[in-house]
C-alpha cells in the first residue's frame, strides 16, 4: 500500500470528505496493491471547498 496516497486519503476524512464509489479518485473506498494517487482537479476542488465550506472541524 502506498503511504503517501494513504495519508492524503486520510486527511481527507479529518476534512470531513466522504469515501466516494468511483475508483480512481483520491478518496474513493478502495485502493490496489501498491497503487499511487495523487489529486486531481476534482479532488483539489474538494478539498479546498471543505476548507472554505465553515464544515473544517480543523478550524472550529
Amino acid at each position: 500500500m502506498d503511504l503517501l496516497t494513504v495519508v492524503m486519503h486520510e486527511l481527507g476524512h479529518t476534512l470531513g470528505l466522504e469515501d466516494l464509489v468511483t475508483d480512481g479518485t483520491l478518496i474513493s473506498d478502495s485502493l490496489d496493491v501498491s497503487e499511487r494517487r495523487l489529486p486531481s482537479e476534482d479532488d483539489l476542488d474538494a478539498f479546498f471547498s471543505a476548507i472554505s465550506g465553515g464544515d473544517n472541524p480543523l478550524l472550529d
